[in-house]
């Protein structure tokens, strides 16, 4: 009879527990609401602020990589225009 006692006084002291840990990671999760806010509003305003600098970077590149490809060709294009050049006198 005591050892049932025992363990139906462990079971309550198991739940008790277990109530408490709910209670103290609900209270964690509603203090920690503003922040998750707060860091929300952050990435939004980092996003906003870094995406047309993002955009004319993207355009730059599109535009300016054709004549990095072109650059080990400049010799050879100099030549062909002094080339021209001449033979248009």
């Amino acid at each position: 009879m005591e050892f049932l006692t025992f363990l139906i006084i462990l079971g309550l002291v198991l739940i008790a527990i277990k109530v408490l840990g709910l209670l103290f990671k609900a209270g964690i999760t509603l203090i920690s609401i503003p922040f998750q806010i707060l860091g929300a509003v952050v990435v939004a305003a980092v996003l906003f602020a870094v995406l047309p600098i993002t955009l004319i970077t993207g355009l730059l590149a599109a535009v300016l990589l054709p004549l990095g490809i072109l650059v080990p060709l400049l010799p050879f294009l100099l030549i062909g225009f002094g080339i021209y050049m001449l033979a248009r006198k």
